[in-house]
């Protein structure tokens, strides 16, 4: 009678097998063993991985996979599992109050308590996590009674109202370091950005009251950090 042969359907078949060579002789149960039963293993296995999404033709992994370059071509995109990544961006600065001389590379303060404002290009979709801003004051006896501070906002396409401050941070460095050039730095923020929806703009004060001096430069940059979750290149 014949016999009835259920090949396996959860894991890969063998990567390798033995095969007769030419001339040599060859019976039913070595043939089967050889040639198909892998051949029905395979088939079964395609077609029940397939049915259930695994090898489905979008390409979607169901496992941890990693990769240490992924080239896409035009018209593909690939998936980003959350990760955080660091970027720079130039800002052009505009000024908003005070007195400010302007420069390809800073924004020099003439006055101080100015205010100067810049629009900055996010990626849409993405989670913005850190943000920094960076000036280069003159030499200080003591920290200025107000120091530095910037906000980050956005203006609604529809309507053209602004936001209130999503990201704010006033500089925090003491005295032995504010007189060099440095970072003000915002960390642990969670702000979803949509650039369908807004465009996003920074705003700058300088430092101002008792010991404030003149002409800190401010870096026409920023460094954001995101945490990727979408997927997609930008």
């Amino acid at each position: 009678m014949p016999t009835t042969y259920t090949p396996p359907t959860s894991t890969p078949p063998e990567t390798s097998y033995e095969l007769p060579n030419d001339g040599e002789e060859i019976s039913f149960a070595s043939l089967m063993t050889a040639i198909l039963e892998p051949l029905a293993y395979g088939i079964a296995y395609l077609g029940n991985n397939i049915a259930a999404g695994a090898l489905a033709a979008t390409n979607a992994w169901t496992g941890a996979n990693s990769f240490d370059n992924i080239t896409a071509t035009a018209g593909h995109s690939y998936k980003v599992s959350s990760r955080a990544e660091t970027r720079t961006t130039p800002l052009r600065w505009v000024r908003a109050a005070g007195a400010f001389t302007e420069g390809p590379l800073a924004f020099v303060d003439d006055a101080t308590g100015g205010v100067c404002a810049a629009m900055i290009d996010l990626p849409h979709g993405q989670t913005l996590t850190g943000l920094s801003l960076f000036i280069d004051p003159i030499a200080h006896a003591a920290l200025p009674a107000v120091m530095p501070s910037w906000n980050l906002k956005s203006i609604a396409i529809a309507t053209g109202v602004a936001s209130a401050a999503l990201v704010s941070k006033t500089d925090a460095t003491v005295l032995g370091s504010y007189s060099s050039y440095h970072a003000i730095e915002a960390t642990g923020a969670a702000v979803t950005i949509d650039t369908s929806a807004n465009v996003y703009y920074i705003t700058y004060t300088n430092e101002s009251g008792a010991d404030d001096e003149i002409n800190t430069s401010l870096a026409s940059m920023a460094t954001y950090t995101i945490q990727r979750t979408t997927i997609g290149e930008d």
